[in-house]
């Protein structure tokens, strides 16, 4: 049986169901009676359990954690990585991201604890938990999906004496003496290699607040494994300096699973994306909704691929940003939507329950997906906003595979969440 933390236990099945009023025979009196405070909270739904996962994705998540031990080794294996994993909780913990962030050691032990638990849960989401997502991925009617290449390994540096015995071996089994063959026939396969399908179209992808790369390796992972012939365009945008770390990771991507620039482009923009809106560029967003004409260039935002693309996604981003500004993230929405294409899709996971809940007065509170279906899709019927909403869950389980928790040295958690997937309008 899966041990679930205090903060993954679902307790909506104690809640008592909402009450409803009493209508009493005709003659009889009324009898009022004041509903507890429990039974007038309306309860959540049940999380949805993700079905097992069968033995193709669990091959697929540990060969990302493969990938990710790879990536993470020198990480890992230093003797300082304890120490530095409690300063950036104690940073994270008091909100200070600036500090959490500053060091270039901070963020590879960032990513060697935390990016494995979110890389394999958006692997499942885009390639195949959610439908309107994995869509993008798999091949469409008329093209042909792409091969899946052996992984690279490691070239062995071999002794005198293992050098020799692998000659003699070569020369037992017919090879020719001088080598020559079977260095034109490397040659060959080497050739065989470099040689690609051209992709059949492009596909943009915009990841706000994909810095640390559990999007980018969720991607990678999903181009893999679905052979997808597109050429994958990745603008993961962040406020912290990735940008290094994020090219190493895309480094090793490319030379273990040989996924080359013409398959996969991955490129970094440093922007806070809330940042910048003054008051009046705020009446400017709201202009822009209008259908008033405003300069593009001099807002915030300038330099991402909002236009062109095909998928954006806010994974863990949105009630950040909320709570950093609630008025500028507004704002920064509305923009969205004012320079979004139709068709594009938004992608939007929080954690679920309480987590997300946003603040309003003194006393009350409100789910954070009540005000992204107002804002985005004009109320809960999805009727009037820029956008429609194509998927919803309020709560949503992913569980790791039980062979992961030995695939990875560092702990690995499973993930509850909110999900919303919206659509442009046209």
């Amino acid at each position: 049986m899966v041990q679930l933390s205090r903060n993954q236990r679902d307790y909506s099945d104690r809640q008592e169901p909402l009450g409803r009023p009493r209508i009493a025979p005709k003659g009889q009196k009324v009898v009022k009676k004041r509903l507890a405070k429990q039974e007038r909270i309306q309860p959540p739904s049940a999380p949805v359990e993700a079905p097992p996962p069968p033995p193709a994705s669990i091959h697929h998540s540990l060969t990302l954690l493969s990938l990710l031990s790879t990536i993470s080794a020198p990480t890992l294996s230093s003797p300082k990585i304890t120490t530095t994993l409690q300063q950036i909780k104690a940073a994270l913990f008091a909100r200070d991201y600036a500090s959490a962030f500053e060091k270039p050691e901070y963020l590879r032990a960032y990513v060697a604890r935390w990016v494995p638990s979110r890389a394999l849960a958006y692997r499942e989401m885009f390639g195949g938990g959610v439908e309107s997502v994995s869509e993008l991925f798999v091949p469409r009617e008329g093209e042909t999906r792409r091969r899946v290449r052996k992984i690279r390994k490691e070239k062995v540096e071999l002794t005198e004496e293992e050098e020799e015995a692998k000659e003699a071996a070569r020369l037992e089994a017919g090879g020719d003496e001088d080598g020559e063959e079977d260095e034109e026939e490397e040659e060959e396969e080497e050739e065989e290699e470099e040689e690609e399908e051209k992709p059949t179209r492009d596909l943009n992808i915009v990841c706000i607040g994909g810095g640390a790369g559990s999007e980018v390796l969720a991607i990678c992972a999903v181009v893999r494994e679905q052979g997808t012939p597109a050429r994958v365009n990745v603008q993961a945008v962040d406020m912290a300096d990735w940008g290094g770390v994020l090219e190493e990771m895309v480094d090793v991507v490319e030379d273990k699973w040989r996924l080359s620039k013409n398959r996969l482009d991955v490129s970094f923009v440093r922007q806070d994306v809330i940042a910048g809106f003054s008051p009046k560029e705020v009446a400017s967003a709201t202009a822009s909704l209008k259908g008033k004409e405003v300069d593009r260039s001099t807002l915030p935002g300038a330099g991402i691929n909002y236009s062109t693309a095909d998928l954006i996604t806010l994974l863990f981003t949105t009630a950040e940003l909320l709570t950093s500004s609630r008025a500028s993230t507004l704002s920064f929405l509305s923009l969205l939507t004012q320079q979004t294409k139709p068709g594009t899709l938004l992608l939007i996971v929080e954690s679920a329950g309480s987590f997300s809940a946003l603040a309003v007065g003194k006393e009350k509170t409100f789910p954070l997906e009540f005000l992204l279906d107002f804002v985005l899709a004009g109320g809960k019927a999805g009727e009037g906003g820029g956008w429609e909403i194509v998927q919803k869950e309020e709560s949503r389980w992913y569980r790791l595979p039980e062979q992961a928790g030995k695939a990875y040295p560092l702990r690995l958690e499973n993930m509850r969440h909110m999900l919303r997937v919206y659509r442009r309008r046209g």
